[in-house]
């Protein structure tokens, strides 16, 4: 069995307030351009779902065949 000697430590946006001015700086600019850069792949994924959602056959209600199922009484 192993086991890890160094404390296990949660990383997040509170580790930055530890660091120094220039440091917390550069920190805090990586961390925005990272959120960003995130936030615009999802808005290319979702016009691109978009786009293709508008390219589905669509089905008029007076063309689709009706279902007639027996009703269980």
């Amino acid at each position: 069995m192993v086991q890890r000697t160094a404390p296990r430590h949660r990383l997040g946006i509170g580790s930055l307030a530890v660091l120094r001015e220039a440091d917390r700086a550069a920190g805090l600019k990586a961390y925005v351009s990272a959120l960003d850069r995130a936030f615009l792949c999802g808005a290319g994924v979702m016009a691109r779902s978009v786009l293709l959602a508008l390219r589905l056959p669509r089905t008029r209600p007076m063309e689709a065949e009706p279902v007639e199922e027996p009703v269980a009484a």
